[in-house]
């Protein structure tokens, strides 16, 4: 039987390319290894340099979070500032509307004041004519001639009393 394998053309064919195959093997095998080895290299950088992504990632991400709290707080801080100075001219315009008020009140108080004293000098003006007028009436009907001209020697006389 091993003559009958032997006399096979299967056998050579099949002895030749189990030769072929080892004798191919070795370099192949050299050369698989350093592809698979160059292939295992650059999936290892590819996870490295996504690892060392990766942290470079949270650590942006950690200061946009610092810079976010930061922000945050300056907000506030301004927020707070707006409130107070909002307050502050708050106080300032009643403040100066109350001035206003006041000075408007004084300012209405002195013209009352002034049209009661003109008020007072018109109807004093107005009851001197009125007296003059019906003192001279008077003068006229009631008094001699010789009267008359004895009371404007005195009233003459006067004038320069009243004058200073």
């Amino acid at each position: 039987m091993l003559e009958n394998i032997l006399d096979s053309p299967n056998f050579w064919v099949a002895a030749a390319f189990f030769i072929f195959v080892v004798l191919l093997f070795k370099p192949v095998r050299r050369q698989l290894l350093d592809t698979l080895d160059q292939r295992s290299e650059s999936i290892r950088q590819e996870i490295d340099e996504a690892a060392r992504l990766v942290e470079e990632a949270q650590s942006i991400f950690a200061d946009y979070q610092k810079k976010y709290r930061e922000s945050a707080r300056e907000c506030e801080a301004i927020i707070d500032q707006a409130r107070k100075k909002a307050a502050h001219l708050s106080a300032q315009a009643a403040t100066a509307l109350h001035q206003s008020v006041e000075a408007r009140k004084r300012q209405a108080t002195a013209r009352i004041v002034q049209a009661e004293t003109e008020a007072i000098q018109a109807i004093r003006n107005h009851t001197a004519d009125i007296t003059a007028a019906a003192a001279e009436e008077i003068l006229k009907t009631e008094l001699s001639n010789k009267d008359k001209d004895r009371l404007v020697k005195a009233a003459v006389k006067e004038i320069p009393d009243h004058l200073h």
